[in-house]
């Protein structure tokens, strides 16, 4: 008669077998990438090189996808070069991590460093589950958030205004009830400067100010709309002192909040939580 085998045995082999898969590590660089592939015991299986285009990047996730049936991925966070290999290999089924980019130097930053060493070493950190993984938001969240940086850059431009007024009180003109980001930007074209020169820089901030007042208001609108539809933008707008835009911003910034253990840990991450370093006599 056979004995039953042990329940926790089975569950230690379902994970062993689980975790048995190759890794790929990808050094990303703003022309081509290295890659290397190692297996559950360290070996090299694989190394390659493929640009740092969309077609490419496309082409190499395919190709992993269908070679190896159970494998996993992880690349630094260099600069905005990882978006295309993240993105292919995420279209293509492969888990993938981001690894921080300053953590992955201190884990491993013994020995040579070169593009194809630093592949390697990414596979064999990955492949001891030690990846310093970075959060990186779904795709419909990466791209409100972009939207959002993208009209804070414009009103930033938008600082030309400063210009105009410093220009208005060089020449000593004043006009009356001008708001420069409304309808009254027009009284500025009828303004005439002692010098050309001014006159000609004034009409070009008008028409500036003006191309980025109508852009700034298009997005407004867009962001308006997902904000009422994004469930965490309106339990934040709930709260008193935040408005549409705000309450969207601070939402998709924070993405998935379970990714928080604690609020302490939510307010450090933000940065209000400020910590004191005092290394001998000095603080």
């Amino acid at each position: 008669m056979c004995a039953a085998s042990d329940p926790s045995k089975k569950d230690i082999r379902k994970e062993v077998i689980e975790r048995m898969r190759e890794n790929i590590g990808i050094d990303i660089g703003k022309r081509k990438c290295d890659v290397c592939v190692i297996d559950t015991k360290g070996n090299v299986l694989e190394r390659r090189q493929y640009q740092n285009t969309t077609a490419q990047a496309r082409r190499f996730a395919e190709d992993m996808a269908r070679k190896y049936k159970k494998c996993r991925a992880a690349c630094e966070t260099t600069g905005n070069m990882w978006n295309i290999t993240f993105d292919a290999l995420e279209d293509a089924g492969i888990e993938t991590k981001l690894a921080n980019t300053f953590k992955m130097a201190i884990i491993a930053r013994t020995g040579k460093k070169t593009d194809k060493v630093d592949a390697e070493k990414i596979a064999q950190v990955l492949r001891m589950d030690m990846i310093p993984e970075c959060y990186v938001s779904p795709p419909d969240i990466r791209g409100i958030r972009a939207m959002i940086r993208h009209q804070i850059r414009m009103v930033h431009d938008r600082r030309v205004i400063n210009r105009v007024h410093s220009m208005l009180d060089r020449h000593d003109v004043t006009v009356d009830a001008v708001n420069m980001y409304a309808k009254e930007l027009w009284r500025l074209e009828s303004v005439r400067l002692k010098s050309s020169h001014d006159g000609m820089v004034l009409g070009q901030c008008v028409r500036q100010i003006r191309h980025l007042t109508e852009e700034v208001a298009v997005v407004d609108e867009y962001l308006e709309k997902e904000s009422s539809n994004n469930e965490g933008a309106q339990l934040v707008a709930s709260m008193t002192g935040f408005g549409t835009y705000s309450a969207l911003l601070i939402a998709v910034e924070i993405g998935n909040i379970s990714r928080f253990d604690s609020p302490k840990k939510l307010v450090s991450w933000a940065g209000l939580c400020p910590t004191v370093h005092k290394p001998g006599d000095r603080t």
